[in-house]
């Protein structure tokens, strides 16, 4: 789960509404083997911004992606960052994790899921 490791960071979430308060709420009522903390530092930041703006840069697909990203999911970029550049070491006994934190909701991870799931037709 991604956090914002600074002060500097947290009010700039704050001024952005993505009530960092509310997220250390829901952290501290899980117990901390469930959950890894990733800061959402300048190097995340670094690749959150460089895969948007590759992202727009592929053309119309990546566009609808990107404008549907703002609009539906604003987390979607993130949820593919924290596991493929921003992994930190996982605990003792840990074999695998998934990044759940760019999900508003549970419906939204279980459809996301669902279309995930359903098979490729070529």
């Amino acid at each position: 789960m991604h956090y914002p490791p600074s002060a500097e960071e947290r009010a700039r979430w704050s001024k952005q509404q993505w009530r960092p308060d509310l997220l250390e709420a829901k952290l501290d009522v899980l117990p901390e083997e469930m959950v890894i903390r990733v800061p959402w530092n300048e190097f995340a930041q670094g690749r959150y911004k460089s895969r948007i703006t590759a992202a727009k840069e592929v053309g119309f697909d990546a566009g609808h992606i990107v404008a549907e990203q703002a609009k539906v999911d604003a987390f979607h970029m993130t949820r593919m960052i924290l596991p493929q550049d921003c992994r930190p070491q996982l605990p003792k006994g840990v074999a695998k994790v998934w990044a759940l934190a760019a999900f508003p909701s549970l419906l939204a991870y279980r459809e996301d899921q669902a279309l995930a799931s359903k098979p490729v037709l070529l």
